[in-house]
C-alpha cells in the first residue's frame, strides 16, 4: 500500500515519512500541495495531512476522499474538521492520555497512551454520532481524571472515503517523547 504526505516542511511531514519507515512502511512519499488534485485513490489508498493544511487544499482533499481515499488529518482546521463531523473548542494543556475505544492497537494493552504537544480540543456536530457517518474511535483525558475527556481520534465516511481524524499534532508528540528512528536522533528531516 502507498501512502503519501502533504509535504509541509513547517509541519514536521519529513518527520512524519520518517516514522513509517523506522514502523516498517517503505512503500511512502511527500506529495507537493498543487499535487493532489492528481491523486488517484486506487494508486494512493492514503494521504496524511500535516496540521496547519492550508484551507485552499481543504477543497481538493475532500475531493480526493469523495472519490475513494482516506485523509488521516492532523488537528482539522475548518471545512476538514467539520467534514470529520468536528467542532473545534480551543486548544488543551498537556500531558493527557488517550484512550482507544475502537481498533485494537498493536503492542497496547489496554493502558492509555501519553500525548504531548499541541492537543486540540473537539467535540462532536450534534446528532453526528447518531448518523452513523461518524465514530470516536479514541478519546483525550487528563491523566488521573476522567472529568474533560473530549474526542482523540474519529472516523468519518465521506463520500466514497473517509477522513481518520487525530485531535493532536501527531509528529510533534513522537518527536517530544524521542521516538522514531534511533538513527537520526537530533537530527532535522529525513530524505
Amino acid at each position: 500500500m502507498k501512502v503519501s504526505i502533504i509535504a509541509n516542511p513547517p509541519d514536521l511531514s519529513a518527520y512524519v515519512a520518517e516514522m513509517l519507515r523506522a514502523w516498517g512502511l517503505v512503500s511512502c512519499d511527500r506529495v507537493a500541495p498543487e499535487g493532489i488534485e492528481a491523486l488517484d485513490p486506487a494508486a494512493t489508498p492514503v494521504v496524511i495531512v500535516p496540521v496547519s493544511a492550508s484551507a485552499p487544499l481543504h477543497a481538493g482533499l475532500l475531493a480526493y476522499a469523495k472519490r475513494g481515499g482516506t485523509l488521516i488529518v492532523l488537528a482539522p482546521e475548518g471545512e476538514l474538521a467539520q467534514a470529520a463531523g468536528l467542532v473545534h473548542k480551543g486548544r488543551k494543556r498537556t500531558p493527557l492520555r488517550l484512550r482507544i475505544s475502537e481498533y485494537p492497537a498493536a503492542g497496547v494493552a489496554g493502558e492509555d497512551l501519553p500525548i504531548v504537544g499541541d492537543v486540540h480540543w473537539y467535540e462532536f456536530q450534534a446528532g453526528v454520532e447518531q448518523s452513523g457517518q461518524v465514530r470516536g474511535l479514541a478519546y483525550l483525558s487528563f491523566p488521573g481524571s476522567f472529568q474533560g475527556e473530549s474526542v482523540g481520534a474519529v472516523e468519518a465516511m465521506v463520500g466514497q472515503g473517509r477522513i481518520v481524524a487525530l485531535a493532536f499534532d501527531l509528529p510533534r508528540c513522537v518527536l517530544l517523547l524521542r521516538q522514531g528512528d534511533p538513527a537520526h536522533i537530533e537530527t532535522v528531516g529525513y530524505q
